[in-house]
């Protein structure tokens, strides 16, 4: 099964995820999403390990519904890489596992 990878276009710096919020938030609202990345560089060098994302995200939109639909912004990115992401939504209770890449 292939995954599908995000690619930037040479002057692009930005993306949209999509996804759904989780269906359990364990009775508290969600505050708040995190997301690491992994690229490789427009001359196919390999960045290597996963790197959570300090800024450069931004909420778009988020239902604040379970299974709601959520748009994240994501900026400061290199023009030309290819992308993978994982996404951890957060509340009062912590944090939810990592979803799979995209």
């Amino acid at each position: 099964k292939q995954k599908f990878v995000p690619t930037l276009g040479s002057d692009a710096t930005m993306i949209v995820l999509e996804m759904r919020s989780p269906h359990d938030d364990g009775g508290l609202d969600l505050k708040s999403y995190d997301v690491m990345r992994a690229h490789t560089d427009s001359s196919g060098h390999r960045s290597g390990d996963w790197v959570r994302m300090k800024h450069g995200i931004e909420v778009l939109s988020d239902e604040k519904t379970p299974g709601g639909l959520v748009c994240l912004a994501v900026h400061d990115l290199l023009p030309g890489a290819s992308y993978k992401f994982k996404v951890a939504a957060r509340n009062d209770l912590g944090q939810s596992g990592w979803s799979a890449s995209s």
